[in-house]
């Protein structure tokens, strides 16, 4: 399903089943596998591999291949699983401010 306002760049390849929402890119060779989801406002840079079945996050940017069956976000995007580790971390005290 192609989505409103999306942009498909040259030698793009779209597998069966994929989702392209509102205000997607694809750059000049991407590849969105089959049954892939890319949200809104998410891009895919050029000769980058979207694997089947991935989900590219709204307004992240894909600067690396992304595996099947992995949901990525941010910018640029990384695999959800370490993004919320890293964050998680990050709210834990240090110890090295006094409290």
């Amino acid at each position: 399903m192609i989505d409103n306002l999306v942009h498909i760049a040259h030698n793009c390849i779209v597998g069966d089943r994929a989702v392209l929402a509102a205000q997607a890119g694809l750059a000049g060779g991407a590849i969105l596998g089959e049954g892939a989801i890319l949200a809104g406002q998410a891009g895919v840079s050029s000769q980058v591999t979207v694997g089947k079945g991935a989900i590219v996050m709204g307004q992240s940017g894909v600067t690396k291949d992304v595996p099947d069956h992995t949901t990525v976000v941010g910018f640029p995007a990384e695999e959800t699983r370490k993004v919320w580790r890293e964050r998680a971390a990050l709210r834990r005290p240090s110890g090295f401010v006094p409290q």
